[in-house]
């Protein structure tokens, strides 16, 4: 995962929302550094992505197999079926990604947020995303609005994800440096299996045998 030397902007940024049926919008903001995914005990490595073969830009064929191979890559440690591309969704989350508003849009589906640097120093968002979301995993392996991000990427409920890249000036997101606005949206049953059972989202049970984790 590449993240900025520069103390200012050394920051990655992410936020999730959850559509909980009959509930209010969850939303959690994550802010962490290079160590964001780092397990807190000696429990396993932390989770690391499939790497893209190319630069891609956001919309492109080579982005939108990215996007699945993050995900499904990451579904698959959990026993959770693939995700397949929304191509209803995406126009909307590229427009709302290049806004360049760190906040959630507010609409009825469960969406990550995440910011990483400019292009010169990160090539590929989508992955560095899905890898600080997951590192929620190992950080909380009990399901609590703490990892909403990881939550949102393996509920086993959702069957589409679209994600957008937004390129966004200094003085928008970052004060003083070129930024990426990565948004996703997920579908399915509207919601994340906070407190649900294995059922909906994977179980304690199944995330410890699929993922390696011991108690």
């Amino acid at each position: 995962m590449q993240r900025l030397s520069l103390i200012s902007v050394s920051l990655a940024l992410a936020i999730s929302t959850s559509a909980l049926p009959g509930k209010k919008h969850v939303h959690k903001l994550a802010v962490a550094n290079t160590a964001a995914s780092t397990p807190t005990s000696a429990q396993t490595t932390p989770y690391a992505g499939p790497t893209p073969a190319a630069v891609y830009q956001s919309g492109s064929t080579g982005f939108v197999a990215d996007v699945l191979t993050q995900h499904n890559d990451a579904r698959a440690r959990y026993g959770a079926s693939p995700l397949t591309w929304s191509a209803a969704l995406y126009p909307d989350i590229q427009a709302y990604a290049n806004k360049c508003v760190f906040q959630h849009s507010g609409g009825d589906y469960s969406e990550n947020l995440y910011v990483g640097g400019p292009r010169s120093v990160e090539s590929y968002p989508i992955m560095d995303a899905v890898n600080m979301w997951m590192g929620e995993a190992y950080n909380n392996p009990q399901f609590t609005e703490d990892n909403g991000h990881f939550i949102n990427i393996v509920y086993k409920s959702e069957t589409q994800v679209a994600c957008a890249v937004g390129v966004c000036a200094a003085g928008t997101i970052y004060p003083d440096v070129e930024s990426q606005n990565v948004v996703c949206r997920y579908t399915g049953d509207n919601g994340n299996g906070l407190g649900c059972d294995a059922t909906i989202a994977p179980s304690r049970k199944e995330t410890l045998q699929h993922s390696g984790l011991v108690l």
